[in-house]
């Protein structure tokens, strides 16, 4: 009975630390400019919840698979790109990861993108939000 409360207490204490938690609160991307000059965003927040910021107030739940993958990700990049990327243009894309210390951002037109670390995150948060604003109807 005894190791079992200590298998507990351990267990509960590796959930709550830092080693386990997403690297990141949250990850807003999206694009801007271009004729119209409107913007298209999402963000993604560490506990799963997906909620357009420009346009509809819908919110959806992403798989933990998806969150996994968006983790190892976002992990890669904070260490290597602290300081972000700043190239606009007409039509510009944008990545913005807010972490519980610091706030790393990255905007690119097509002529000049970041690192394929970067535009493979992009890609992939892309990825996910069609998946879910499809099957939505919307």
């Amino acid at each position: 009975m005894r190791s079992l409360v200590v298998l507990i207490a351990f267990g509960g204490w590796l959930v709550g630390s830092s080693c386990c938690r997403l690297p990141y609160r949250s990850i807003e991307f999206g694009s801007s400019g271009g004729f119209t000059g409107g913007t298209t965003a999402y963000a993604l927040r560490s506990d799963g919840q997906l909620s357009s910021i420009t346009g509809s107030k819908d919110s959806f739940r992403v798989s933990q698979k998806d969150l996994h993958r968006v983790k190892r990700q976002v992990r890669r990049i904070v260490k290597r790109y602290k300081s972000g990327y700043d190239r606009p243009a007409n039509m510009t894309n944008f990545l913005r990861i807010k972490t519980s210390s610091a706030q790393v951002e990255f905007r690119w037109g097509d002529a000049h993108p970041p690192a394929s670390e970067v535009v493979t995150l992009y890609e992939t948060l892309w990825e996910i939000t069609r998946k879910h604003v499809a099957g939505s109807g919307h």
